[in-house]
């Protein structure tokens, strides 16, 4: 009898150590599982932003200091355009009638390959409103393809200094003819075109809105997702033909745009 609870005493106990045993390696694996859990979130973390940073594209010294000297030259021409507008304010402007309107001048930026389909369909719109028309033009590329004529041509970049104003035998050309109406299709504030509009000799200067009030005397805004030359023109027009009500030109002290 004694043998027998000695027996069942140790397999008691053998069943007890082994369910102590089963709970402290339940328990063990929890923690290990636990503290897993809670550190896999920062090691993803970890190799996530590793990976974000590593495909970050890091600017070198060259690309920074290629940057600055852009803007500081940008500042410059700015700055000698604004001395230069200064100079050659008019004194007066001429505000005309429609109707009345016989030369006029439009401004354009170039496309690369010189064929501007739609300045042209432009300038034969305006002819067949029995106006005569010039149109000049601005690319940002050294070479030009396109032929000069009286009445149609583009500049490069081999035709304006260094501060983007057109060299002197292009000015005196533009100086040489006198327009009724100036038509700005200067979209992206093209620093040759902005000489030219203010070189030339205009009797009033129309275009899009801008923060420059004396480049244009009346300017009509374009929205984001209409800014194409097609739609500014067209807003241009529709408001320059309103203006056959005054049957003789009126002239007026210079003054900031009217803005619409």
């Amino acid at each position: 009898m004694d043998k027998t609870n000695e027996k069942e005493d140790i397999i008691y106990v053998d069943v007890a150590d082994r369910v102590q045993a089963e709970n402290q390696s339940a328990t063990s694996a929890s923690t290990v599982t636990a503290q897993l859990k809670g550190t896999m979130p920062t090691v993803k973390k970890d190799i996530k932003d590793t990976t974000i940073a590593a495909n970050v594209p890091q600017e070198d010294d060259s690309t920074q200091q290629k940057g600055f000297l852009a803007r500081t030259m940008d500042s410059l021409r700015e700055r000698v355009f604004r001395r230069a507008q200064r100079n050659n304010l008019p004194s007066q402007v001429v505000f005309p009638s429609y109707a009345n309107i016989r030369k006029v001048f439009i401004l354009f930026e170039s496309d690369v390959l010189e064929r501007n389909s739609q300045i042209k369909q432009l300038v034969r719109e305006l002819q067949s409103d029995g106006k005569t028309v010039t149109a000049w033009g601005f690319v940002d590329k050294k070479q030009v393809n396109s032929a000069i004529l009286r009445d149609y041509r583009i500049l490069g970049r081999q035709d304006v200094n260094l501060m983007g104003k057109p060299k002197d035998y292009e000015l005196q050309d533009l100086r040489s003819e006198h327009f009724d109406l100036l038509i700005s299709l200067n979209m992206n504030n093209i620093m040759p075109l902005r000489y030219l509009s203010l070189f030339a000799d205009a009797d009033f200067r129309v275009g899009m809105v801008t923060n420059e009030p004396y480049e244009n005397n009346f300017m009509v805004a374009v929205p984001d997702d209409q800014k194409n030359l097609v739609y500014l023109f067209d807003q241009l027009m529709l408001y320059l033909r309103k203006i056959n009500a005054a049957s003789t030109y009126q002239t007026m002290q210079a003054q900031p745009a009217n803005k619409i």
